[in-house]
């Protein structure tokens, strides 16, 4: 039967290697986090899975996703609560009754706009809640929300947090080629169309980037000196980086619609970007463009 050690090893070797599919379906939104396109993938995503693709959950991801989640919220609330950052701001009001032995709740948020934080409530005088700015391409293909904005001057410099590992933030050189054309794409919407206000449905002001901050965060110890914050600074955007992301996604819409597929296959990112790695598609032959090409027209014809 073995020992109790050996019972506790197996379940920590479960446990770590835990996953499963759930009944979610994640929707095939174009987002900033996603650049850059891949419009191979994109194409796959979509004729593969037309209604979006079944959420896995794992251990692993439920583990950095919520030190993660906890990471951003704690550098908000404190950078607001310091003055270093601006953006939208929320308080929730929460009322609680009980008729006729029923209970039930009714939510009023109190939102205040454009402003350096820290604010507090109007209404009852708490200190309020970062909410981030929202961005999108004039017409909503491209989204994303922007994790601070830094006052700097006249302007702002946009700023996205990252969490990772002591050993990354000591011998990191420069952030994955990913995260800056994320923080470009923010940079560039911020610029040229200005933040979006979901609850008017348009853009409010345009707003001068100065330029844009990737900041790593140590997972294990955000105090340690030297490696607990690690940030990379770059001054300005580059808006061919963000035109040709929309390049891309154009095409590869184009694509799917009219299922020729050819231009698409010999635009795989994997073969042009040297950042681009681990890509999930490799099994079907990327970036080998005749291969590209045959499974792509096999998931056009395929589908329902």
């Amino acid at each position: 039967m073995g020992t109790i050690k050996d019972k506790l090893n197996k379940q920590e070797q479960v446990l770590l290697a835990s996953e499963r599919e759930t009944e979610i379906l994640r929707k095939n939104w174009f987002r900033c986090s996603g650049l850059p396109l891949c419009p191979v993938g994109w194409c796959l995503m979509k004729l593969l899975y037309p209604n979006g693709a079944p959420e896995v959950e794992s251990f692993s991801l439920s583990w950095f996703a919520g030190l993660g989640t906890t990471a951003h919220s704690a550098l908000q609330k404190w950078d607001g609560w310091n003055g270093h950052i601006y953006g939208d701001w929320k308080c929730v009001h929460v009322k609680r009754k009980v008729i006729h032995g029923k209970s039930w709740k009714r939510e009023h948020v109190v939102r205040v706009k454009n402003k350096v934080g820290p604010v507090f409530c109007p209404k009852c005088g708490r200190l309020m809640q970062y909410e981030e700015l929202l961005v999108r391409s004039p017409n909503g293909e491209l989204t994303g929300h922007v994790d601070a904005l830094v006052p700097f001057k006249d302007g702002f410099y946009v700023k996205d947090y990252k969490t990772s590992s002591k050993f990354k933030c000591k011998e990191m050189k420069k952030p994955p080629g990913n995260y800056v054309e994320q923080v470009n794409a923010y940079a560039y919407m911020l610029s040229k169309f200005g933040p979006w206000d979901e609850q008017e449905k348009k853009f409010r002001k345009k707003l001068k980037i100065y330029g844009t901050i990737i900041e790593f965060i140590q997972r294990d110890n955000p105090f340690e000196k030297s490696y607990g914050i690690k940030q990379f600074l770059n001054k300005g955007f580059d808006e061919d980086v963000y035109l040709e992301n929309m390049r891309l996604y154009k095409i590869a819409e184009r694509a799917l619609k009219t299922g020729k597929f050819k231009k698409v296959s010999r635009l795989g990112i994997c073969s042009s970007r040297e950042d681009a790695e681990g890509c999930e598609f490799a099994s079907i032959g990327c970036p080998n463009k005749d291969k590209i090409l045959a499974s792509l027209k096999e998931a056009y014809s395929e589908r329902d």
